[in-house]
């Protein structure tokens, strides 16, 4: 019997086993794309940023658990992609939230001193 032989089917090369567990990568994705949605909702109201950087935030930390665990063999591993892209669209919700946040807080200040230059 040869070492190849010996080892469990799940160990051979290429195989991954039947029962791990499942993994998360389309609601993860769709948490992200809540997020960025909410992100780019933030240009007309501040509570939507709020609630884009809770959800980014939770997504990002699934997203990397997730991933770990997708390495270490403990999840599916065929939703790494998947997994990566939410990852990826969750932090440019992050971004794309402060970066609202930044440009609101400036136009906001720009028009508070044109203001109180004219009075």
């Amino acid at each position: 019997m040869t070492h190849h032989e010996s080892l469990p089917p799940w160990e051979h090369p290429g195989a991954v086993r039947r029962d791990l567990t499942p993994h998360r990568a389309e609601g993860l994705f769709s948490l992200a794309n809540v997020a960025a949605v909410l992100g780019f909702l933030n240009v007309c109201a501040f509570v939507p940023g709020i609630v884009s950087l809770a959800v980014a935030g939770m997504t990002i930390h699934m997203a990397k658990g997730d991933l770990q665990r997708m390495r270490q063999g403990l999840f599916d591993p065929s939703g790494e992609e998947q997994t990566t892209r939410a990852l990826a669209r969750a932090d440019f919700a992050v971004l794309l939230t402060l970066g609202i946040i930044a440009a609101s807080s400036t136009t906001a200040m720009l028009m508070g001193l044109c203001v109180y230059c004219a009075g």
